[in-house]
């Protein structure tokens, strides 16, 4: 409110119209309304740092020649925070394996589920263990194989019980 009553008062004294005040006022106090700016590099969750330019995400903001915006983050992806001397913006970073995100502008990616694995960084989806393996656990980046002369009814086998004789075949093994 101090500010205002200076330039109001200053446009009183100077007989200036409001639009030289306001430029002369404009032009000796930087440092107060740039900070009133939205820095368009400063993102939120969901979304990352992109390149407008080359069209692509980008994991840096200092020293970019060209202008960094905010865009949501792809499938595959997810918005991770990201500190530097700027200040706190995000960016998006590929899921790891073992795990996937199938939506955008997501904030974490999804531990693939039992039965599922995910061998590739980036992935949308995770992948169905092949028939004669199986995974117990979430968040694997590869299946179990069945022991030797068994097999699985299907793909996507969460247990080792899941591993029977192959057709033909009868299982001798003591339980």
């Amino acid at each position: 409110m101090a500010q205002i009553n200076a330039m109001l008062l200053d446009q009183k004294n100077t007989s200036n119209s409001w639009q030289e005040t306001t430029c002369r006022w404009l032009q000796s106090n930087k440092e107060v309304w740039k900070s009133w700016i939205p820095d368009e590099s400063q993102c939120f969750p969901g979304f990352g740092l992109y390149d407008s330019v080359l069209e692509d995400f980008t994991e840096q903001r200092v020293n970019a020649s060209n202008p960094i915006v905010c865009k949501a983050c792809a499938s595959g992806t997810f918005s991770k925070a990201l500190s530097d001397s700027i200040g706190e913006t995000y960016i998006c970073a590929p899921c790891a394996k073992g795990t996937s995100q199938d939506m955008g502008a997501a904030t974490y990616c999804k531990p693939c589920k039992s039965g599922e694995y995910q061998d590739e960084i980036g992935s949308r989806t995770c992948k169905r263990c092949d028939i004669a393996s199986y995974q117990e656990e979430q968040g694997a980046e590869e299946c179990k194989s069945c022991p030797a002369s068994t097999t699985t009814l299907g793909l996507g086998s969460a247990l080792r019980a899941d591993c029977g004789c192959q057709k033909g075949f009868i299982n001798t093994a003591e339980p």
